[in-house]
């Protein structure tokens, strides 16, 4: 008696799971603007109906983060006839009256499928003189990362130059905190922070300049930024501008891989005592370089330091302890513990050295490390 409830409930189950989710029928734009002033910009949009036979409606929300945002979230409905297209220039300011305003638009599928629905859009500017802009494809979530990498990415250079904003629009319900981490010849240069609401974007203008990584002498046309978040996937792009022209090109952020604990190379070593630290009197250090053999990912390390090599092991924020490491020289016996932290960069350490005989003694060392090829890198 109770088989056809059974069922019924097992065929509610089947087809709640089939139902494909709101992101599915999604369609998002990460990057949109209607901006008047010294430099300009606009985004003409362009939405088409792939299928033959099927009507589309779809709702477009303007998801404002960058100037004079409405106090609510903008929409407007549409249907799309098979095949048809429809055309939204200065979409912000035309279809949302939001003009001075810049954020994504999520342009949902009500009826139909999102995989009919094709989205385009032009971001340019018209001063100094017009540009040709840049394509911004509108994208599915499958588009969104929580790991991106941004390349091709510029600043400064002759005559006016270039300049980078770089951005990432958070299309899921939950908040995310993005970092932009600046990598220039495989080096860290710098990493901005920046925490993005649910269904809205951030974004760094002049990545290179004091609102992001306060470099902005620095000259590049080939570096790259990765973008991460601590959980939600998130649409990340850059937009590479001609200072000369205003003349923009876009990055998409292309899917990377999670980061894995990564610490090996050569540092250059700087030495110094720690004052008040030392009861073994006449004590002299020197600088040296230290060799770190780590291997991706592994919680143990050893350091090599002044031909004598210190086994150890890191924990995934760059904190580690290597083991007691009994010495000897010029008749003396120590034992020399090293605490320390590993960052972008190099490390810091503090190594304790007790002499056990002919006397007893300690004396604290301090150690900077700066790394000479590389960054390091952290889960």
């Amino acid at each position: 008696m109770n088989t056809s409830r059974r069922l019924s409930g097992v065929l509610c189950v089947a087809v709640a799971a089939a139902a494909p989710s709101a992101a599915q029928e999604r369609i998002t734009v990460p990057a949109v603007a209607s901006i008047v002033g010294a430099a300009p910009f606009f985004s003409d949009v362009r939405a088409f109906n792939a299928s033959y036979t099927a009507t589309l409606q779809v709702t477009a929300t303007y998801r404002c983060f960058i100037g004079s945002c409405p106090a609510a979230p903008a929409a407007q409905s549409f249907a799309l006839a098979p095949r048809q297209s429809r055309a939204f220039d200065d979409m912000i300011a035309a279809a949302f009256s939001a003009p001075n305003s810049a954020g994504g638009v999520e342009l949902d599928v009500t009826s139909g499928t999102a995989s009919n629905l094709v989205v385009t859009s032009r971001l340019f500017s018209t001063s100094p003189t017009p540009t040709v802009g840049m394509f911004i494809a509108g994208v599915n979530a499958t588009a969104a990362h929580r790991y991106s990498t941004l390349a091709q990415i510029a600043n400064g250079g002759p005559g006016p130059g270039f300049r980078t904003n770089v951005g990432a629009f958070n299309g899921s319900d939950s908040t995310a905190t993005a970092t932009f981490a600046v990598y220039w010849e495989g080096h860290w240069v710098g990493q901005v922070d920046r925490t993005i609401p649910p269904h809205s974007g951030v974004q760094v203008n002049d990545v290179f300049g004091p609102n992001g990584i306060d470099h902005a002498l620095l000259e590049t046309s080939d570096a790259v930024v990765t973008v991460q978040t601590d959980g939600p996937p998130v649409f990340a792009y850059a937009a590479v501008i001609d200072n000369a022209t205003t003349d923009p090109i876009f990055v998409r952020g292309a899917p990377d891989v999670a980061p894995v604990l990564s610490l090996g190379g050569g540092y250059d070593t700087s030495v110094s005592l720690v004052p008040g630290q030392n009861t073994c009197g006449n004590v002299t250090v020197q600088d040296n370089p230290t060799a770190v053999a780590h291997a991706p990912g592994s919680h143990t390390l050893a350091l090599t330091h002044a031909g004598t090599a210190y086994e150890g092991t890191v924990a995934d924020d760059g904190s580690f302890t290597t083991q007691p490491k009994n010495v000897s020289a010029g008749g003396s016996s120590f034992t020399i513990t090293i605490t320390g932290t590993f960052d972008r960069q190099g490390f810091q350490a503090q190594v304790r050295v007790e002499q056990t005989a002919p006397s007893a003694c300690s004396y604290l060392v301090d150690w900077v490390g700066l790394k000479t090829e590389g960054a390091n890198f952290f889960p």
